[in-house]
């Protein structure tokens, strides 16, 4: 679904100056777009319903300026100059903030919802950031014990949100909080003071990254779904086969065993079944450019999330650190 958003203008001039009425696809594509379906959600709790609360809850553009930049070099430092500010809009939203942290009794983050290409987005990454805002607090105020736990259930919690969720968006939101968190999570480790304890759920968070971090196969399911859709409701014939390989490809176990290295698939790798605009009936000359946007997007999805298993490492490296004598 985001990914259709990004490329969601070319599609539309695609639509309005070509307007074909079919497409034939290949025998790799149709092969594909049949190993590619929709998945059922995995056992435990789905925080989905919880989630789609969250769009009742405002959080004003200035009250956002507080929260630690993604690009910041200290989230603690952050929160020490700006201790009074964050105090403001952690007092002003104390029940956002206690559903955010009751995430953690949650197992999964599935959207349930049908996988149409205009169905509304939630806002969810503005709440979810005053969970580590909040643990920052705590921990430059004099609370290590109370700031590194909110931070490490945090970080364990969007972890394991990120391994169960079913969109492409919802990996990026995930993605993002749980970063964000075990940044902080590593910088309070290596800060506190000898005597303090480190958490139980810094173990949690920090456990080896295995291939449930990176797969993408529901997202990749839920995105053809949604593609099939758009071909349906805006007349765009074929749609759902000019991405499929690319989807192919970040759901299949090369992709996995890259990332989990810590690398992503080269472009070309990601480049299969390629759409052949000679099987459209009208005009092609707009399906390249879509071709390398999608591309592009996949092979970018996958260089964050090398990122991310690499940060997990090294949180697990802060983790034993913060433990030697």
């Amino acid at each position: 679904m985001l990914m259709l958003a990004l490329v969601a203008p070319t599609a539309a001039a695609v639509a309005t100056d070509v307007a074909p009425s079919s497409y034939t696809p290949t025998p790799e594509q149709r092969a594909l777009a049949a190993a590619l379906p929709l998945l059922a959600p995995p056992p435990g709790r789905n925080v989905y319903p919880l989630l789609n609360t969250f769009g009742d809850e405002s959080i004003g553009a200035d009250e956002r300026k507080v929260f630690c930049p993604a690009d910041a070099n200290s989230c603690l430092d952050h929160a020490r100059k700006h201790e009074a500010a964050i105090r403001v809009v952690l007092d002003k939203h104390p029940v956002v903030l206690a559903k955010v942290e009751s995430i953690a009794n949650y197992d999964i983050w599935w959207n349930t919802n049908e996988p149409l290409f205009d169905a509304p987005l939630i806002p969810r990454i503005t709440p979810l950031q005053l969970w580590p805002a909040d643990a920052a607090l705590r921990f430059v105020g004099g609370d290590e014990v109370g700031g590194l736990s909110k931070a490490c259930t945090a970080a364990a919690t969007f972890r394991r949100m990120h391994a169960h969720t079913n969109t492409m968006i919802d990996h990026g939101a995930t993605l993002l909080v749980a970063q964000r968190s075990m940044k902080l999570s590593m910088e309070m480790l290596a800060a506190k003071s000898p005597s303090t304890p480190v958490p139980a759920m810094c173990g949690q968070a920090f456990l080896p990254p295995t291939a449930a971090d990176v797969d993408f196969r529901a997202a990749a399911g839920f995105e053809a779904a949604v593609s099939a859709n758009m071909a349906q409701t805006q007349a765009l014939p074929g749609m759902q086969y000019l991405n499929i390989g690319p989807l192919s490809a970040l759901a299949g176990k090369d992709a996995q065993d890259a990332m989990l290295a810590g690398r992503a698939l080269s472009a070309a790798a990601v480049d299969i079944a390629p759409f052949e605009p000679e099987r459209l009936n009208g005009d092609g000359s707009l399906i390249p450019e879509l071709r390398r946007q999608y591309v592009a997007y996949i092979t970018q999805l996958m260089e964050r999330s090398a990122g991310y298993v690499t940060l997990l490492r090294k949180g697990g490296d802060a983790l034993q650190a913060s433990k030697a004598p």
